[in-house]
């Protein structure tokens, strides 16, 4: 029979000694229950205990108010990492799309045709959002290393081709 069945107040202890380990959000300083951890807070210079499991993927407490999560400012996920990636609001983003005439800014294909949401294409360097585009077309200028000159260059040797 199974230790942990014959005696019940016995409990499991982590397999590995996470000590001393440090994280993006803190030090892990000492062991509770088992797979329990406590973490010294870089942000917020509390306590808190933390699983395993959250320590190895860098996982923030919710309790810890320093670490306030971004996402809580926005009303969805959705506006949030636009306004993380992009710096545009999901207003924003719809007043794009309506701008466009619900339209990809390259190909003209209509997001009704898509099963998809369209793209915010930006600047690398600046940040700065330049247009909607569909997924291939973004993908097509993500590749061409936002280089004017080679996108003429494709287009001259699609010409040639033809």
């Amino acid at each position: 029979m199974d230790a942990a069945l014959k005696n019940p107040k016995r409990q499991r202890k982590p397999r590995v000694n996470l000590l001393w380990t440090e994280n993006d959000h803190g030090v892990v300083f000492s062991a509770g229950a088992p797979a329990k951890w406590m973490v010294r807070c870089k942000h917020c210079g509390a306590a808190h205990e933390q699983e395993a499991r959250g320590i190895y993927n860098n996982s923030h407490p919710m309790e810890c108010g320093a670490y306030a999560p971004v996402n809580k400012i926005y009303k969805n996920v959705e506006d949030s990492k636009l306004v993380l990636k992009y710096g545009i609001t999901l207003e924003e983003y719809g007043s794009l799309l309506r701008a466009q005439r619900y339209c990809c800014m390259l190909c003209g294909i209509h997001q009704g045709q898509l099963t998809y949401k369209m793209a915010v294409d930006h600047d690398h360097d600046t940040g700065k959002v330049r247009a909607l585009l569909c997924r291939p077309c973004n993908q097509a200028i993500g590749l061409m290393k936002d280089d004017p000159r080679t996108a003429e260059r494709a287009a001259l040797y699609l010409r040639f081709h033809k």
